[in-house]
């Protein structure tokens, strides 16, 4: 049966390298598109991932009902579009979806005929978050160096998301130098789960 599956974690943690990972693992699975009102960032390759529109066409989007679920993250909007997700499960496929806390609690809840398992990445406790987020963003080519004030504002929502985590099915610790170990526990979590 084609499962739902949803990557949720503070800003930085790597969902998109685990999703890339389990894509290049499985290539029949599928990323679920997102459509957000933010700028498109630095050398950003979004292969239909992102969409980027205007906050316009982001509340028609929401009045039509094409977005499965939405959320204000940062200064930004976010949704999922229904159409990536009922699609490929129809198709017999998984669909990976990486998506802010409170878009996965709600599929989790809302949405039972998807299925869905949600996979909640964590840093390492021994880090704090504010030395994880500064550390991911000041070394990741594709995204700017944060100012502190940024840094702060992702740490404090960093805080309010690992604080949700007990609510999703698993949740996976991704420490630095251990990431093949942190896609093996995402596939096997997905594969006990399927």
């Amino acid at each position: 049966m084609a499962r739902l599956v949803t990557i949720s974690g503070p800003t930085g943690i790597g969902k998109d390298a685990v999703i890339e990972a389990l894509l290049a693992h499985h290539p029949d699975w599928v990323v679920a598109s997102s459509v957000t009102t933010r700028p498109k960032r630095r050398a950003e390759n979004t292969r239909k991932r992102y969409y980027f529109v205007t906050d316009e066409d982001f509340d028609e989007l929401v009045k039509n009902n094409a977005l499965l679920e939405w959320e204000h993250v940062h200064t930004w909007r976010y949704g999922t579009l229904k159409r990536s997700v009922e699609e490929p499960l129809a198709a017999g496929k998984n669909v990976l979806l990486n998506i802010y806390y409170k878009g996965a609690l709600k599929i989790k809840a809302q949405f039972h005929q998807f299925n869905p398992l949600t996979i909640f990445l964590t840093f390492d406790p021994a880090t704090t978050l504010r030395e994880a987020i500064a550390k991911r963003f000041a070394n990741d080519p594709k995204r700017r160096k944060l100012s502190d004030k940024e840094v702060d504002v992702r740490s404090e929502t960093a805080k309010e998301e690992s604080a949700h985590k007990g609510k999703f099915d698993v949740v996976i610790k991704n420490s630095d130098g251990q990431f093949d170990a942190t896609v093996e526990l995402a596939e096997k979590a997905i594969a006990e789960h399927v």
